[in-house]
């Protein structure tokens, strides 16, 4: 069925290929992902600090975690790391699962999702 992306080998020749364009393009997805979610956070009306656990990608680690949560002002250790160990990456659909498992309906004692 094709060949491997092997896309962490792509970004790694890239890098080291362009280091300034790649350094720029990081900071510009961060720039972007940061600000998203602080605006859907605000259009939702939940402030960071009621956050209770926090969905994301589940291939990353606790730094990956730091680097997306906390500019947003949510403690890393909202995250699920833990649950993603167990699942594995899902690609786009990591939200799924871990929103369902942890969703209770409004009004319950339930968290508070981001």
């Amino acid at each position: 069925m094709g060949r491997p992306a092997e896309v962490g080998a792509r970004l790694a020749r890239y890098a080291r290929s362009h280091p300034d364009r790649a350094a720029r393009a990081r900071t510009l997805l961060e720039e972007a992902r940061t600000s998203l979610a602080g605006r859907t956070l605000e259009e939702a009306g939940v402030p960071p600090g009621k956050v209770t656990r926090a969905t994301h990608v589940v291939s990353g680690g606790e730094r990956y975690l730091q680097a997306v949560l906390q500019p947003i002002g949510i403690d890393p250790c909202l995250g699920m790391l833990d649950f993603g160990r167990d699942v594995g990456h899902l690609g786009v659909s990591d939200h799924v699962p871990l929103s369902t498992t942890f969703w209770r309906p409004a009004g319950s004692t339930g968290e508070t999702m981001a």
